[in-house]
């Protein structure tokens, strides 16, 4: 839990969850239009999810944006993943961003298996 004990820890919890949700605002409409402008095929879907873990160093925020599709005669769900986190400790902060994917089978120039395209 956030402990705010003052007027900078406040302006500065505000600030940190502003800039979370306009983060994943940017996720969301580009992931949307990409799942318009790209056939992942009839069962596919586009989830949208927010993520707070504990952890001894501090707490992560992670945003995650995951297409669920089916490769061309396969049974199994590839995923196309986009995921920015911030993770908060004593000494500061770290932020990543990372695409990846997880394909069952061959796609392309990729092999089965978990790829970072970008």
């Amino acid at each position: 839990m956030l402990n705010v004990t003052g007027a900078y820890d406040a302006e500065s919890a505000a600030l940190l969850l502003t800039t979370m949700h306009r983060l994943q605002k940017q996720l969301e409409d580009f992931t949307c239009q990409l799942h318009i402008a790209y056939d992942f095929g009839k069962d596919s879907g586009l989830v949208h999810d927010i993520v707070i873990e504990r952890h001894d160093a501090g707490p992560e925020v992670r945003l995650h944006h995951l297409f669920g599709f089916f490769a061309e005669g396969d049974s199994d769900v590839s995923e196309l993943r986009f995921s920015a986190g911030l993770t908060i400790t004593s000494a500061g902060c770290t932020a990543e961003a990372m695409v990846d994917v997880d394909l069952e089978r061959p796609l392309g120039e990729f092999g089965a298996g978990v790829h970072s395209p970008c």
